[in-house]
């Protein structure tokens, strides 16, 4: 979708076009239909789901309208984006998800599996304490702060929609 060139940005706008004209007509369909009704139980009934029916596909037809609508109007921003973000969140996406599989790997050895009431591994623990004894007590807060703040952060984007 995201090229800056004008041959793919004139296919999609004819495509918007086209989405357009078939609202339109569907609109005019209904106008149609409410125009012509029956007298009549049974034709009322046939009209009426006709009706919705139709009014249906126009929903549909002005949803994905406004789906490509929003597509294009991000095709004609995006030469104003530098390309590093996108690169910048690839890594940052990475970094997270392997800290996210540390945090599953710490709770499932340190907390969920137990030999006699110990925990099997010391994991993150091990790390922290390695850090200490190295002389590196600040990268050793700054680390058990990351994490923490991390897995906060996790929990607060999981409870807010």
């Amino acid at each position: 979708f995201f090229f800056n060139d004008t041959a793919t940005t004139e296919i999609y706008t004819e495509q918007i076009v086209g989405s357009v004209r078939c609202v339109q007509e569907t609109e005019i369909e209904i106008e149609k239909d409410n125009a012509k009704v029956e007298s009549g139980w049974w034709s009322k009934r046939k009209a009426n789901s006709n009706l919705n029916s139709k009014v249906n596909k126009f929903k549909a037809e002005v949803f994905k309208l406004e789906r490509e609508t929003a597509i294009l109007a991000l095709e004609k921003n995006i030469s104003d984006v530098n390309p590093l973000i996108f690169i910048g969140k690839l890594l940052l996406g990475i970094i997270l998800t392997v800290v996210s599989i540390v945090w599953l790997l710490h709770i499932l050895l340190f907390i969920l599996i137990r030999k006699d009431g110990v925990p099997i591994h010391l994991f993150l623990n091990n790390l922290f304490i390695g850090l200490e004894e190295a002389n590196l007590g600040f990268a050793a807060t700054v680390a058990f702060a990351g994490f923490a703040l991390y897995l906060l952060w996790c929990i607060q984007k999981g409870n807010i929609k």
